[in-house]
């Protein structure tokens, strides 16, 4: 028998909740991550969406906000692999690294964007598993 791991991308990285249908709160990303945890999937890529009305296409690096939607998920998804990544940050990566380095991520991945020249705006990407030191 051949085994797969599944990823369920819950959202975009800039994708607009106004056009597509997409989790933004941390309780719409759990009940998303619960139906693909059903259906088999065993890793979740989250991107974080400000709260705000009207907001939700934009990034969040809120340190709070990403252990809410890390818990809500993991409550509805025993055991479940999260893939929280920066997504397009610009020039000043920090508030985005920081989000991904604040919470305890040693069984889980991170995915930072990065040029190879220390800069996290290029083609290849660093990946942080199982409490890697990254960039």
């Amino acid at each position: 028998m051949t085994k797969a791991i599944l990823t369920c991308a819950l959202n975009g990285v800039l994708t607009n909740p106004a056009q597509h249908h997409i989790p933004v709160t941390p309780e719409e990303m759990a009940a998303e991550a619960k139906r693909a945890y059903d259906a088999g999937a065993s890793v979740m890529h989250i991107h974080l969406r400000q709260q705000g009305a009207g907001k939700g296409h934009l990034p969040s690096w809120d340190i709070g906000l990403s252990r809410q939607v890390q818990q809500a998920i993991r409550d509805a998804c025993p055991g479940v692999i999260i893939n929280h990544t920066t997504g397009t940050v610009g020039p000043d990566y920090q508030p985005a690294l920081d989000v991904v380095t604040a919470n305890n991520l040693s069984d889980d991945l991170t995915v930072v964007p990065n040029d190879g020249s220390g800069g996290f705006a290029g083609a290849t990407t660093t990946v942080l598993l199982n409490g890697g030191d990254g960039p």
